[in-house]
């Protein structure tokens, strides 16, 4: 036994780096084993684990959208504004209606006066409204029965109205033009459901009352008719009023100045540059007046019985010696006659010259007058009375 197991020692000895070399070889193999083992386990697990596992597929969530309900009398303040509203249309007050909307043309002034002449109130006023299309602001869609003077029915309606929050945080009817996001928004509003309903209740309700009585529906087809002769009254009178500021702003174009002129030729004077504006009297050929203006539109401003008057400029003269001559002559009359403050049958009689006294002639013009110092004061008599 003890020689085997020294021959054992001599043949490892001997051969010892051939066995370190299997041993190492023998080791690699048991690990790669292990490693392989543990993946497939690994891989099996996880096989399983996935078929276990139940995939629920995720829902989007769904985004719950605030509905903008069709409020009755539900703002307090809204309900004031609108019944102060309806006040004032119903009086024709028209500075306490400028008081609750921030825009009212001369048109509207016109229209909301001549129209309440007609009406004797509103009644049963109800605001349906909606938020508006900006903050603390509401579009109300105002119900109302209206009694006309003299009509028993009544009559309902329905107004839209804008309303909106100043600064200080009071409310007011927005009667201004609208910008296209405004008007958009309402008109989208107009199309809604309830809305829609509310229109053609009123609608519906209406035709009815009109159809039952004959006196409503013939009272509101003339006043139709008189709300629309006021309306073109009011669009007259802006005309005119446009006209006026057109004209004045011409009447301040031009150059001031200061000085003499003489009427070459007897010429209307008005009181506005313009041969349609007010005649103020007639500038007689030789009489001279104080000119404050030359316009730039061919008129004259002068001085006329103590007030501002115009004169076409082409009809005056700084040269009086351009006027006519036959001036500061002797004329005696030849037939008793009325001596006038203008060259005007019709003028302010300022005395009577009689046959046979005589008078400085001043000035003789073309269209038979003749201007005479009569007893130190101008006077003018028909030439074919002097010789």
């Amino acid at each position: 036994m003890k020689l085997n197991l020294e021959k054992a020692k001599e043949f490892i000895i001997k051969n010892i780096r051939y066995i370190i070399v299997a041993l190492l070889f023998i080791a690699v193999i048991i690990i790669l084993v292990q490693c392989s083992t543990k993946d497939k386990d690994e891989k099996e697990a996880k096989d399983e684990t996935e078929e276990s596992v139940e995939v629920i597929p995720v829902e989007p969530e769904e985004t719950e959208t605030e509905t903008d309900e069709l409020l009755v009398n539900a703002y307090d303040n809204v309900n004031n504004l609108v019944n102060q509203y309806f006040t004032a249309l119903q009086d024709g007050n028209v500075e306490t209606y400028k008081q609750i909307s921030n825009e009212l043309t001369p048109e509207d002034e016109i229209r909301i006066v001549k129209k309440s002449e007609y009406i004797e109130s509103y009644q049963n006023i109800v605001c349906y409204s909606k938020k508006g299309p900006v903050d603390n602001s509401y579009i109300v869609f105002a119900y109302y029965d209206i009694k006309f003077a003299g009509i028993d029915t009544l009559a309902p309606g329905l107004k839209s109205l804008y309303i909106c929050t100043d600064e200080s945080g009071g409310l007011y009817v927005n009667d201004a033009e609208l910008d296209a996001e405004v008007e958009a928004y309402i008109n989208q509003l107009a199309e809604e459901e309830d809305i829609k309903e509310l229109i053609e209740s009123v609608n519906n309700k209406y035709n009815e009352v009109v159809s039952a009585d004959q006196n409503l529906r013939v009272f509101i087809t003339n006043l139709t008719g008189i709300l629309d002769q006021a309306d073109q009254a009011a669009a007259d009178q802006a005309a005119a009023d446009q006209a006026a500021a057109e004209q004045a702003a011409a009447n301040a174009a031009g150059q001031a100045v200061n000085e003499t002129v003489s009427v070459t030729e007897t010429v209307n004077v008005r009181r506005d540059a313009s041969e349609t504006a007010e005649k103020l009297g007639t500038a007689y050929m030789g009489e001279t007046y104080t000119r404050t203006a030359v316009l730039d539109n061919g008129w004259s401003k002068i001085t006329y019985n103590n007030q501002d008057a115009y004169i076409k400029s082409e009809f005056l003269t700084t040269d009086a010696s351009q006027v006519a001559a036959g001036t500061n002559e002797t004329v005696t009359v030849k037939e008793t006659v009325n001596v006038r403050k203008q060259a005007n049958e019709n003028s302010e009689r300022v005395g009577v010259a009689y046959m046979g006294e005589n008078y400085t002639r001043i000035m003789k013009y073309a269209d038979g007058w003749s201007k005479i110092d009569y007893n130190g004061t101008e006077g003018y008599v028909k030439s074919e009375y002097l010789e």
